[in-house]
């Protein structure tokens, strides 16, 4: 997906980007609110940059997704700080118990697992035509994470013999995600490894540069 600072910052980039990916121009005629409420000369500037790849960097971000995800459901086009589209989308989450989740697939190729998110914004956008609550659809996209990544563990496991998961990134400072993946994962018998002292997201990882940084500098 074409990713790049004003697409973190302006989500509503993304979901264009997931969606022109998956569906190309058809899209833009779905009576959906998002769709209808896009600014049409900025959207068709950006299709355009998207076609001819200029300043659209690929991204594999997880945040991303959530990002596009935030923006196509109504809940945050513009973003005023890091992770606030992933924010609210965990906080609209309904109270309930629902194991409905929206199908996420994975396929193989050349050896590495890809995830696939073409059916889960069908049924994104089939929810949305059907007016269903923004609180239903995040609790569906989360629950079909936690079913994708528990698959994509199996898959792995099974290749490799290894029976160690380590939830890291700052999508695991999401608790619903977390505490719902490491009861499955858990269940199934994986060894899982989470956060503790150090952030799961951009925390660690700066801490991790300042003792590289700190060892090279004892070192010389």
């Amino acid at each position: 997906m074409p990713g790049g600072e004003r697409a973190i910052r302006e989500p509503w980039r993304m979901a264009c980007g997931f969606l022109h990916h998956h569906f190309g121009r058809e899209f833009l005629a779905w009576k959906i609110p998002f769709v209808q409420n896009l600014n049409r000369s900025r959207t068709e500037t950006l299709l355009r940059m998207m076609a001819q790849e200029v300043n659209v960097p690929q991204t594999s971000s997880c945040g991303r997704l959530f990002d596009a995800v935030s923006a196509l459901v109504g809940l945050r086009e513009v973003v005023n700080y890091e992770a606030q589209a992933a924010i609210e989308l965990e906080m609209a989450i309904a109270d309930s118990d629902s194991e409905v989740s929206y199908p996420i697939d994975l396929n193989l190729r050349d050896g590495i697992w890809l995830v696939d998110t073409k059916r889960l914004f069908q049924a994104i956008v089939s929810d949305l035509e059907n007016e269903t609550p923004v609180a239903a659809i995040s609790q569906r996209f989360h629950n079909g994470l936690v079913l994708a990544f528990h698959e994509l563990a199996q898959l792995l496991r099974q290749a490799s013999g290894l029976n160690r998961v380590c939830l890291s990134g700052g999508t695991f400072h999401n608790v619903y995600l977390l505490t719902r993946l490491q009861h499955r994962l858990e269940e199934d018998g994986f060894e899982v490894f989470t956060h503790r002292e150090v952030p799961a997201g951009d925390g660690g990882l700066s801490l991790g540069q300042a003792m590289i940084a700190a060892h090279r500098v004892r070192s010389s």
